[in-house]
Formats: structure tokens, sequence, C-alpha cells
């Protein structure tokens, strides 16, 4: 990795909890529309940040650091929590670079015509370069993130460990599980045709490297330009459709305004695949999420 790694010491443990400390009270915290993040990201220093986080952000981050020219925090140090949560996380807390600029839907409303055609080319250069990556040692259609841990993804259930997948059809056997024991004529024709979807795809390209939490909040801007992606923790190798709807299911709480400008942001820069986002609608009105 591109970052030093060595097991979490109650020295380090200590450590760790002084510069949170410290750190709330010398600098201004990170926020987003006045949801503060607690003790989980705390700004530590001018240009630096504290987070507990998986071990497969950092792992992820260091991956794509290597890979792509995404403007990504750089990893300075990394502390691996010897437990596993429930869900099958390793966790750890890294330092790493803290990133000037202001989230996307603060920003993009005052910048001009340029910046935002800038921007918009940026983000299709930078998805274009993480389609690109993949997975090492791994059989095409894999399904799971970076280093072959288990998936997590707040969008599916987040209560217990699940795959990773050797194909994209055990991930769709997995994803329809539930709402086939619900609904199981309607789920069986979803399931169907998004299989028949994924056969009009090459086997190489029917998984594709996904951030998997691009929203507003994720993406800083500064000086008219991107210089920031940030939280890597759902990223990995997912169904080529995923990072289309998961842009539209994780904005979060917006404005209606922000939602229609991010919309049309999403279709600007990323492929798009109506048919399989209306699957995966779909798929949540059976269980009963709502997008």
């Amino acid at each position: 990795m591109a970052a030093t790694q060595r097991p979490r010491t109650w020295a380090s443990t200590y450590y760790v909890k002084f510069r949170i400390f410290a750190g709330r009270i010398l600098y201004d915290q990170p926020e987003y529309n006045g949801w503060h993040y607690g003790s989980r990201v705390v700004r530590i220093g001018p240009r630096s940040l504290l987070k507990r986080t998986s071990i497969v952000e950092a792992e992820t981050m260091a991956l794509v650091s290597r890979l792509t020219s995404l403007p990504i925090p750089r990893l300075r140090h990394i502390w691996v929590d010897r437990s596993v949560q429930q869900d099958g996380r390793k966790m750890c807390w890294v330092i790493m670079e803290y990133m000037p600029g202001r989230t996307w839907d603060q920003a993009w409303p005052d910048l001009s015509s340029n910046e935002r055609d800038k921007i918009q080319e940026q983000m299709r250069n930078y998805i274009s370069q993480l389609r690109g990556i993949r997975p090492d040692g791994s059989p095409d259609g894999y399904v799971g993130p970076v280093g072959n841990h288990h998936c997590w993804d707040y969008k599916l259930d987040t209560s217990q460990a699940y795959g990773p997948f050797p194909s994209l059809q055990s991930f769709y056997d997995h994803l329809l599980s539930t709402a086939e024991k619900l609904n199981e004529p309607v789920a069986s024709n979803i399931h169907r045709d998004l299989l028949n979807a994924a056969h009009s795809h090459s086997p190489s390209s029917q998984t594709i490297f996904t951030h998997s939490d691009l929203a507003p909040r994720n993406i800083l801007i500064h000086n008219g330009e991107i210089s920031a992606i940030l939280d890597w923790e759902q990223s990995g190798w997912w169904p080529y459709w995923w990072e289309h709807s998961k842009s539209l299911f994780a904005i979060g709480s917006v404005t209606e305004e922000v939602r229609k400008l991010w919309s049309s942001f999403v279709s600007e820069t990323s492929p798009v695949y109506n048919a399989e986002f209306d699957l995966d609608i779909g798929i949540y009105e059976i269980v009963g999420l709502q997008l």
C-alpha cells in the first residue's frame, strides 16, 4: 500500500484520541448542510484529516491513486483495528490529506458556463479512468471490493457480511433473494430482465470499477475545477449500471433545484442505463425501501 500500515496498539489509540480532542479545539470541523461528522471525521491540522473507516476505503484509495489521475486525498498513516464489524468490515483509522473546496451542490450554482463545461469534462474523464480498472486475479464478472473483502453498500443489507461474488449472476441471485420471497412473480421478471440486459455486454464489461457513492457531498470544487473526490468505502467492481443508479439514489437531502441540476450532471458525465435503473427501483419498491 502507498501508506504506512501497522497494527493498532494502546499507544496509538491514545494518540488518536488526543488528536481528535486537540483538532476539535484548534480547527473548524467538516460539515455538510449543518450536519457534523462527530469523531468519525476530524480535521487535525491545516492539511490533515483523521477518519474512522474500513480498510477497504484505504486500500481502494491507494489503488485508484496509483492507477489514475483522480484527485484523491493522499494517505499518510493507517492504524488497523483488530476488531471486525458485524457486517464483515475491518476497520481502521487513517490520517489523510485535507482537501480544499466546496461541495458540488454548494459550488455549482455559482459557476460560469465555461467552468461547468470544464468540470463535466473532468468528471467524464475520471469515470472513464475508473471503468478501466480491472480486478487483479479475479474472473470476469467479479462483484466485490479491492482485496476480495466482503461487499458493503448501504443500499443493500448492512447488518451482515456478504460476498464477494465470482460472477454477475451470483450477485443478482443475492440482490433479488429477498424480493423474490416477498413477490416472486415480479421479482423473477426483474431478475430475468437484468440478466438479459447483461448479455448485451461482453463478460469483461458486465462489471466495472465503480465509486458507488458519487453524490454532491463527495465532490469538492475549488478554483473552477474538481479538487477532490471523497468517500471510497463502497467502491469496487459492481454491475455496469451501478454507478448511474447509485448516483441518483445517493443524492441525499437536497433541494429540488439541486436534484434537477445533479440529475443533468449525472446524465452528462457518465453512461446512462435508464432501463436498469427502472428495474432497480422495482426491486426496492418490493422490499419497501424508497429511492
